[in-house]
């Protein structure tokens, strides 16, 4: 529930005020790991799930149907010695510089 969501978040130091959009029961009609649940979440954005980052922890419920739908994808593994841009995954840390290579191949490609 949305309530036990907020929680969690002020447990972590998150201002719900910062976020667009904040995903609950109350708020979807899908959950992960539906590709509906990512489509949705674009459609309440109006953006483009082309022009989406999901960045998760877990290939089968985060990274597959993200993908699946066309968002790019960035898995969180703390197996990754580092960043590996080309598996798009990584350790939390490495997430500012794999944001620098979408910046560079964004500008390459007409995003």
């Amino acid at each position: 529930p949305r309530s036990a969501i907020l929680n969690r978040m002020a447990w972590a130091g998150l201002n719900k005020d910062d976020f667009t959009l904040i995903t609950s029961y109350e708020n979807m009609h899908y959950t992960k790991p539906s590709p509906k649940y990512y489509l949705e979440i674009a459609a309440l954005l109006q953006v483009d799930p082309k022009q989406c980052l999901m960045i998760g922890n877990d290939p089968d419920f985060d990274i597959k149907p993200s993908a699946a739908v066309g968002m790019k994808t960035y898995l969180v593994d703390q197996s990754c010695t580092g960043l590996d841009a080309e598996k798009q995954c990584g350790r939390v840390a490495d997430i500012p510089e794999f944001l620098q290579t979408l910046t560079a191949d964004s500008s390459r490609e007409g995003y």
